[in-house]
């Protein structure tokens, strides 16, 4: 019934069967391991030019929703601290009213970016009707920390010299 190893130890065969079947599901184990620690691995270069439409995309829906708060989050601003969230949401204008946007091009070079936008918008005007207009924008958008910012200001490095 049982089987003879080395030494004259005799052991029932469900005890050989036990110790293949930890070992196949170690070897799974390891290997699914492995697989989700490169899943969740920071900084996959592979993902870059999708997080930052994904980014554009969060921004401007947030925009269109009126949420001034999380749109500051997408803006260099939050990052860099030169500009507070209430200050951000004291300088957004009533009179925008963003109705929808489309992506239309994304320019990527290293760590900066031209996006385009297709923006539709009303003008929220006190004494006329709202006013439906659109127009195409180009948005410069920077990578910091692994992370894309919208930025809305030039760095200082390309002022004009006179």
């Amino acid at each position: 019934m049982g089987g003879e190893v080395a030494g004259g130890f005799v052991h029932p065969p469900w005890v050989s069967q036990i110790c293949r079947h930890i070992n196949a599901l170690f070897v799974i184990g390891l290997f699914v391991l492995s697989l989700a620690l490169v899943a969740c691995s920071p900084g996959r270069q592979g993902d870059q030019a999708g997080s930052l439409e994904e980014r554009v995309k969060e921004f401007w829906e947030a925009r269109i929703a009126g949420d001034d708060i999380k749109a500051y989050t997408f803006e260099v601003y939050s990052k860099t601290g030169r500009m507070t969230a209430n200050q951000y949401v004291r300088s957004r204008s009533p009179v925008f009213q963003y109705k929808s946007y489309k992506v239309k091009g994304i320019e990527e070079k290293g760590d900066e970016a031209t996006v385009t936008i297709d923006l539709r918008y009303n003008l929220a005007l006190p004494t006329r009707a709202d006013v439906d207009l659109a127009m195409d924008l180009q948005e410069r958008w920077v990578r910091l920390d692994g992370q894309w910012y919208r930025q809305l200001e030039k760095p200082k490095t390309e002022s004009a010299s006179g």
